[in-house]
């Protein structure tokens, strides 16, 4: 009868996201280093292995309670993750076409 409030962030969902937060964190500086020392650093590869491990991540820690205030922004996020993706993408293959 009655829509029931959406349940509290359980501690195991604050863990998630603390995981979460600072294993992008930590990626997003230490890629670049590894990019660069291999050879391979540009703005477009650096996107895509970040945005690559932006959804692994978000895969493993996916939190029980899908109510999560910062779930939904993370969903967001992904979505215009994949449209820079396939306009990264779009560019790259107009260029092989031409």
């Amino acid at each position: 009868m009655f829509r029931q409030a959406p349940p509290e962030t359980t501690h195991r969902d604050r863990r998630k996201l603390r995981q979460f937060v600072s294993s992008q964190i930590v990626f997003l500086l230490v890629s670049p280093v590894i990019l660069r020392f291999l050879g391979r650093f540009t703005v477009e590869t650096y996107f895509i292995i970040a945005y690559v491990w932006f959804l692994l991540m978000s895969e493993v820690l996916v939190p029980r309670t899908h109510e999560a205030k910062w779930w939904w922004w993370i969903q967001w996020i992904k979505v215009a993750g994949l449209l820079m993706f396939a306009y990264i993408s779009t560019q790259h293959i107009a260029s092989v076409i031409q």
